[in-house]
Protein backbone atom coordinates (compact mmCIF):
# COMPACT_ATOMS: atom_id res chain seq x y z
CA UNK A 1 0.00 0.00 0.00
CA UNK A 2 1.45 3.39 -1.34
CA UNK A 3 1.45 6.24 0.96
CA UNK A 4 -1.52 7.55 -0.66
CA UNK A 5 -3.69 4.72 0.14
CA UNK A 6 -2.61 4.94 3.94
CA UNK A 7 -3.25 8.36 4.22
CA UNK A 8 -6.56 7.89 2.43
CA UNK A 9 -7.18 4.57 4.73
CA UNK A 10 -6.36 6.38 8.11
CA UNK A 11 -9.02 10.08 7.01
CA UNK A 12 -11.64 7.57 6.18
CA UNK A 13 -11.47 5.85 9.36
CA UNK A 14 -11.97 9.46 10.92
CA UNK A 15 -14.85 9.92 9.03
CA UNK A 16 -17.19 6.64 9.24
CA UNK A 17 -15.60 7.23 13.11
CA UNK A 18 -16.80 10.44 12.92
CA UNK A 19 -20.08 9.77 11.74
CA UNK A 20 -21.04 6.74 14.59
CA UNK A 21 -19.98 9.75 17.12
CA UNK A 22 -22.17 11.87 15.62
CA UNK A 23 -24.82 9.73 14.97
CA UNK A 24 -24.72 8.06 18.68
CA UNK A 25 -24.72 11.91 19.77
CA UNK A 26 -27.40 12.96 17.73
CA UNK A 27 -29.55 9.71 19.20
CA UNK A 28 -28.93 10.58 23.16
CA UNK A 29 -30.32 13.90 22.10
CA UNK A 30 -33.12 12.93 20.48
CA UNK A 31 -33.91 9.73 23.44
CA UNK A 32 -33.38 12.86 26.13
CA UNK A 33 -35.83 14.31 24.63
CA UNK A 34 -38.57 11.77 23.34
CA UNK A 35 -37.63 8.78 25.03
CA UNK A 36 -35.81 5.22 24.66
CA UNK A 37 -37.80 4.05 21.83
CA UNK A 38 -36.59 7.55 19.99
CA UNK A 39 -32.71 7.23 21.00
CA UNK A 40 -32.61 3.18 19.36
CA UNK A 41 -34.73 4.78 16.22
CA UNK A 42 -32.51 7.41 15.28
CA UNK A 43 -29.27 5.17 16.86
CA UNK A 44 -30.59 2.26 14.30
CA UNK A 45 -31.11 5.20 11.08
CA UNK A 46 -27.60 6.40 11.53
CA UNK A 47 -26.45 2.96 11.75
CA UNK A 48 -28.31 2.19 8.58
CA UNK A 49 -26.41 4.54 7.25
CA UNK A 50 -22.85 4.33 8.81
CA UNK A 51 -22.40 0.96 7.82
CA UNK A 52 -22.38 0.54 4.30
CA UNK A 53 -20.63 3.92 4.26
CA UNK A 54 -17.95 1.95 5.59
CA UNK A 55 -17.49 -0.40 2.97
CA UNK A 56 -17.91 2.90 0.32
CA UNK A 57 -14.66 4.21 1.79
CA UNK A 58 -13.26 1.06 1.52
CA UNK A 59 -14.21 0.29 -2.07
CA UNK A 60 -13.12 4.14 -2.94
CA UNK A 61 -9.65 3.98 -1.18
CA UNK A 62 -8.32 0.55 -3.19
CA UNK A 63 -9.59 2.68 -6.24
CA UNK A 64 -7.60 5.50 -5.66
CA UNK A 65 -4.06 4.48 -7.70
CA UNK A 66 -6.15 3.62 -10.57
CA UNK A 67 -6.64 5.50 -13.47
CA UNK A 68 -9.15 8.46 -13.50
CA UNK A 69 -11.91 6.81 -15.06
CA UNK A 70 -11.82 3.38 -13.00
CA UNK A 71 -11.52 6.21 -9.81
CA UNK A 72 -14.80 8.05 -10.46
CA UNK A 73 -17.12 4.74 -12.04
CA UNK A 74 -15.88 2.69 -8.24
CA UNK A 75 -17.14 6.21 -6.87
CA UNK A 76 -20.56 5.99 -8.11
CA UNK A 77 -20.99 2.09 -8.25
CA UNK A 78 -19.86 2.29 -4.67
CA UNK A 79 -22.30 5.17 -3.62
CA UNK A 80 -25.41 3.41 -5.61
CA UNK A 81 -24.47 0.10 -3.49
CA UNK A 82 -24.18 2.37 -0.22
CA UNK A 83 -27.62 3.77 -1.00
CA UNK A 84 -29.44 0.35 -1.93
CA UNK A 85 -27.92 -1.54 0.75
CA UNK A 86 -28.96 1.08 3.46
CA UNK A 87 -32.62 1.14 1.94
CA UNK A 88 -32.85 -2.78 2.21
CA UNK A 89 -31.53 -2.21 6.01
CA UNK A 90 -33.80 0.63 6.50
CA UNK A 91 -37.09 -1.22 5.65
CA UNK A 92 -35.57 -4.21 7.93
CA UNK A 93 -35.17 -2.25 10.76
CA UNK A 94 -38.77 -0.85 9.79
CA UNK A 95 -40.24 -4.74 9.58
CA UNK A 96 -38.53 -6.14 12.19
CA UNK A 97 -37.34 -3.89 15.05
CA UNK A 98 -40.32 -1.95 16.89
CA UNK A 99 -39.95 2.23 16.52
CA UNK A 100 -40.56 5.42 15.60
CA UNK A 101 -40.26 6.28 12.00
CA UNK A 102 -40.06 9.79 12.36
CA UNK A 103 -36.55 9.76 14.44
CA UNK A 104 -35.37 6.59 12.48
CA UNK A 105 -35.61 9.24 9.19
CA UNK A 106 -33.66 11.79 11.23
CA UNK A 107 -31.02 9.29 12.15
CA UNK A 108 -30.27 8.78 8.34
CA UNK A 109 -30.89 12.00 7.27
CA UNK A 110 -28.32 13.55 9.81
CA UNK A 111 -25.68 10.60 9.00
CA UNK A 112 -25.96 11.39 5.60
CA UNK A 113 -25.63 14.73 5.96
CA UNK A 114 -22.29 14.42 8.32
CA UNK A 115 -20.87 11.70 5.71
CA UNK A 116 -21.01 14.34 3.08
CA UNK A 117 -19.67 17.06 5.09
CA UNK A 118 -17.07 15.06 6.59
CA UNK A 119 -16.00 13.15 3.19
CA UNK A 120 -15.74 16.56 1.73
CA UNK A 121 -13.38 18.12 4.71
CA UNK A 122 -11.30 14.90 4.87
CA UNK A 123 -10.79 14.56 0.99
CA UNK A 124 -10.30 18.84 0.38
CA UNK A 125 -7.38 18.28 2.98
CA UNK A 126 -5.87 15.58 1.53
CA UNK A 127 -5.56 17.33 -2.24
CA UNK A 128 -4.19 20.25 -0.52
CA UNK A 129 -1.43 18.06 1.20
CA UNK A 130 -0.26 16.71 -1.91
Amino acid sequence: MNPLQKNLKRKFWQVVIGQMLFVFVFALVFGFFKGRTAFESAFLGGLALSLPSFFFLRRVCKSVLSSPHSIVFSFYMGEAIKLFVSGILLVIIIKIVSILVLPLLWGYIMALIVFWVLSAVVLTNVIEKR
